[in-house]
């Protein structure tokens, strides 16, 4: 399985707004990460996809994703060193915002949907007279391959790109899959050493972000 995300000018902002980390300095990745991960069978890949679809159906902000997943039932997440995502969260909190940016994250959520643990981080970049707003819904340590067909199926038309390299792999629709949406990624995170280097764990997700100017908010 390949995937593809490509970040220069605004789209790196877009890259930190992914999994709030800047990767683009990452490199290439050898053939061989393509499809890293142990190949599996039953990932409740629609259920997961129709949470991330409607959880980050409104990114007009910040508040308004986190409003929108309250109202869904997702909760504020306990982050101790055991969670899934704490060395995540806890590389997020040590970040610096490129210059002349502004980042406002908001706690991390945590939701049981179908049986996996999800974790939703959102987050609103603002650069110049430009904010982007991402929602990202991750399942932390998940092996199993999700197949291109698949996601093809769920969203209803082919990928705009595929982007592979060394910490991650994603595919990528443009434009998203709301009105105004400037991007829908499906990414994939092997469990490697360096991947835990760069983002400190593995494991799936989907991510929508908006992008507008200022003046129009």
């Amino acid at each position: 399985m390949s995937h593809h995300r490509v970040s220069n000018g605004v789209n790196a902002l877009l890259a930190v707004a992914s999994f709030m980390l800047p990767l683009a300095a990452c490199g290439a990745a050898p053939e061989s990460a393509a499809s890293a991960g142990k190949a599996g069978s039953g990932y409740p890949i629609g259920a997961v996809f129709s949470e991330a679809r409607d959880t980050c159906a409104n990114l007009s902000s910040n508040k308004a994703v986190f409003d929108n997943a309250s109202k869904a039932g997702w909760k504020l997440a306990e982050i101790s060193e055991s969670s899934p995502i704490a060395p995540l969260v806890a590389r997020i909190d040590a970040m610096n915002a490129p210059p002349g940016t502004t980042l406002v994250g908001v706690p991390p959520m945590r939701k049981i949907v179908a049986g996996e643990e999800l974790f939703l981080l959102i987050s609103e970049l603002r650069v110049g007279d430009e904010q982007v707003v991402g929602c990202r819904i991750l399942d932390p340590a998940e092996e199993r391959v999700i197949e291109e067909a698949e996601l093809v199926s769920l969203v209803g038309r082919n990928p705009t790109q595929r982007h592979e390299n060394i910490v991650e792999s994603a595919i990528s629709w443009l434009p998203g899959l709301k009105p105004g949406h400037a991007r829908f990624e499906f990414l994939d995170v092997p469990d490697t050493d360096v991947a835990k280097q760069h983002l400190g764990i593995s494991g799936l997700g989907f991510v929508a972000t908006e992008s507008r100017p200022l003046s129009n908010i």
